[in-house]
């Protein structure tokens, strides 16, 4: 589970919209300032005032608006979603390109050739993004499933609630 800190900014039946607290690098050590992931994650801007829809299950705690929780993702999910955007466009991008490439074959100089190959690359890649992008809407639903509420934390002015499970059924 990949887990990160948001503050609830509404509520609504069911769910809460929250906004992911910045962080400044890969969040795996201490040294924000001393190593090339956090170098880099300065040089793109956040995404200032994002909403996330995150679905409640039953949980102990309810959070409020202001609280702060822990969110998670699950791997597979994360994982399904990176090769989906990242290399059905590039296996199209390369497809495209070498069935242009094969189709202007049979011209007679190179130049027909590699212009076949750049359009069709190029054709390859828009379609791949266009694919992954309506998959990436069909697969909305599951991704409010994968995401979930770990914990709650209150947010200023806020009262903790200590949790303890139920006694086990006899």
């Amino acid at each position: 589970m990949i887990e990160q800190w948001a503050r609830v900014q509404q509520l609504e039946a069911g769910a809460v919209l929250v906004k992911a607290e910045a962080q400044s690098g890969c969040s795996s050590c201490g040294a924000a300032g001393g190593c090339g992931t956090s170098l880099i994650a300065s040089l793109f801007p956040n995404r200032v005032g994002t909403l996330f829809r995150v679905g409640l299950a039953e949980q102990a705690v309810q959070p409020a608006v202001g609280d702060r929780v822990l969110i998670g993702i699950d791997e597979h999910y994360l994982q399904q979603a990176s090769l989906l955007m990242y290399a059905l466009p590039l296996l199209t991008l390369i497809g495209g390109a070498l069935l242009g490439a094969f189709l202007a074959g049979g011209a007679s100089s190179s130049a027909a050739a590699e212009l076949g190959s750049v359009l069709g690359g190029i054709g390859g890649l828009l379609f791949g993004l266009w694919m992954a992008r309506t998959r990436a809407l069909a697969r909305e639903q599951s991704l409010q499933q994968s995401v979930k509420v770990l914990r709650v934390e209150p947010g200023p002015g806020g009262v903790a609630v200590a949790f303890s499970p139920p006694p086990a059924s006899k």
